[in-house]
């Protein structure tokens, strides 16, 4: 029975053509451009999340473009890495490469906490009971040759402020714990990039 789960375990991968393992260096020996396809939203979710959904407040941290930064982060790894024709794009439609790397916001895995996506700050509380605030990152990264073959990973990092509360809006913070949060989803955005990157062999 064990064989038996193996063997469909294996033709699973194999028609999908998705792999878990890095790629190797004879693979990326052919890679000479590289397009990285960004979905995630431009600007982090800020929430509060209560006991029920209808105490729940949902909006986003305004103000810088924190996509393109995120772009521009993988850009310089890979520039650091030896590639010189390296390409954003909005859409895989429009992404021409060998290599192309996409990077999808995943829904953020905690119970009772929904709508939110890619990175950003929430605060949840049981019968007014609150716990700490958490900015977080989701993603799934892959990297697809132009052979087909493409090798997936996730990302996670959560890290807690030094505060214990948050306003109901992204507005009412004051200006020295709007710098806080944005520092450290930076500092995740920046962890991403190394990790999942080590994670697909690149």
């Amino acid at each position: 029975m064990k064989k038996h789960f193996i063997s469909i375990f294996v033709l699973i991968l194999l028609l999908t053509g998705c792999s878990t393992t890095p790629l190797t260096k004879q693979q990326l020996s052919k890679v000479q451009t590289v397009a990285i396809v960004n979905s995630f939203p431009k600007h982090p979710s800020y929430s509060l999340i209560g006991t029920t959904v209808f105490q729940n407040e949902i909006s986003y941290i305004g103000g810088e473009d924190y996509r393109a930064e995120l772009s521009n982060m993988f850009v310089k790894y890979f520039t650091q890495k030896g590639y010189k024709n390296i390409a954003v794009y909005n859409n895989k439609k429009e992404a021409k490469g060998d290599l192309i790397i996409m990077l999808e916001p995943a829904e953020l895995n905690v119970p009772g906490v929904y709508g939110n996506v890619g990175y950003g700050i929430y605060q949840k509380s049981f019968f007014g009971i609150s716990g700490d605030p958490l900015t977080y990152i989701e993603m799934n990264a892959s990297a697809e040759l132009r052979s087909g073959e493409e090798f997936n990973t996730h990302f996670h990092n959560s890290i807690p402020t030094s505060f214990k509360k948050l306003t109901k809006k992204w507005n009412d913070l004051s200006d020295s714990k709007k710098d806080a949060i944005r520092g450290k989803i930076k500092k995740s955005m920046k962890k991403s990039v190394k990790s999942a990157m080590h994670d697909l062999g690149l």
